[in-house]
């Protein structure tokens, strides 16, 4: 008996112990790994990254490993912050959307070579821009500002809005559709559909792009019409 009960005792010390061992590991079991919550990031912002980018290496900052979150029966979410970039250093949004919802923010850096449009010389502001006054260079993705242009044509015969230095990454904010009316110029004012057109002469009362409304003083009648920019110099009346 005294060697029955002997080994029954080692037994359950032998179980309480297993139990003791199994129990961390359980909980580890019931939290979200923080690595798969990094490469949700990390997959995110490479998607969003494109096809643009040469030899992208993308990496998710280190997370707090004190966080404690419930595991996530599903798939996890990902989502772009209201603001965020695509490129350069950027914060994804990694959510679990099940029963015990949770999210939170992580930061990627993406670099990568990318093409980018840039000045080649001093550009004064108001200036038309001119393939000369431009070239594209080979930029690493993690420094370039939130906005800038990848080809020539997207910039060429566009106005600056403010002067360029030169290396100067251009931004879409740096420019504005040119201005093919000007205030106090002479131009044509047309009118009608079809075959059916009139046309007359008219002093232009602001500037204005192509597309864009301006209203026009009648050189013959003295009224003030407005109408819409179909060309340099040309102006569609609005019946």
């Amino acid at each position: 008996m005294k060697s029955v009960a002997a080994m029954t005792q080692r037994s359950l010390v032998a179980c309480l112990a297993l139990l003791l061992a199994a129990a961390p590991a359980s909980g580890r079991a019931a939290l979200q790994p923080l690595d798969a919550v990094r490469r949700a990031a990390e997959a995110h912002a490479r998607a969003a990254a494109g096809a643009a980018a040469e030899h992208i290496e993308v990496r998710a900052g280190a997370l707090d490993p004190r966080l404690r979150l419930p595991r996530c029966a599903g798939a996890l979410e990902t989502f772009d912050p209201p603001g965020s970039r695509a490129v350069g250093r950027r914060v994804v949004g990694v959510r679990c959307p099940g029963p015990r919802p949770w999210s939170l923010y992580v930061s990627v850096t993406v670099r990568g070579l990318v093409p980018v449009v840039v000045a080649a010389r001093p550009v004064p502001r108001g200036r038309t821009l001119s393939a000369q006054d431009l070239r594209v260079e080979r930029r690493d993705l993690a420094a370039l500002p939130a906005g800038y242009l990848d080809a020539l044509e997207r910039a060429v015969g566009q106005e600056t809005l403010r002067p360029l230095r030169p290396g100067e990454v251009v931004s879409p904010a740096a420019l504005r559709p040119p201005r093919l009316v000007r205030r106090g110029e002479r131009v044509v004012l047309e009118a009608g559909a079809g075959p059916v057109r009139v046309r007359s002469s008219g002093r232009a009362l602001g500037d204005a792009p192509l597309g864009a409304r301006v209203r026009v003083r009648n050189e013959g009648s003295g009224r003030v019409v407005e109408g819409v920019v179909v060309g340099p110099g040309r102006v569609q009346v609005i019946m």
